[in-house]
């Protein structure tokens, strides 16, 4: 429902697809190559493919990731009314990512701000 409504895909498969596109497949039969290499390599391997997945390198697959990302924030650049959509799309995305941080950060700069506010009040009361 989210693409219908100008939201971003957010399926699991809309990031796969994301991502056989931004690395050159054009047509379903990139799919079914990608599943039968999994398949042959899970006869291959049998019970010694979870060996293999975790003998993957992360920081290839987090380059992987990246630029399947970055190919579904190009799928969307032309639904922007503005400039300052991104960086608040960012800034959401920043928050959700460091939410279990949320209450102590709001407690810091929920303290900060009071005693800056604090600071000009006095401040501005010693000009007068």
């Amino acid at each position: 429902i989210s693409p219908w409504l100008g939201g971003i895909p957010t399926c699991h498969g809309s990031g796969g697809m994301a991502g056989h596109y931004a690395f050159g497949g054009r047509t379903g039969g990139s799919v079914i190559i990608y599943g039968l290499i999994f398949v042959a390599l899970g006869l291959l391997f049998g019970s010694g493919f979870d060996h293999v997945v975790r003998a993957f390198p992360l920081p290839i697959l987090g380059v992987l990731l990246l630029f399947e990302a970055l190919s579904l924030v190009w799928l969307i650049r032309d639904t922007a009314d503005s400039r300052l959509d991104f960086p608040i799309a960012a800034l959401v995305g920043l928050m959700a990512v460091g939410l279990p941080y949320g209450y102590l950060v709001g407690m810091v700069v929920g303290t900060i701000l009071v005693w800056l506010g604090a600071r000009v009040n006095l401040v501005n009361i010693d000009k007068h």
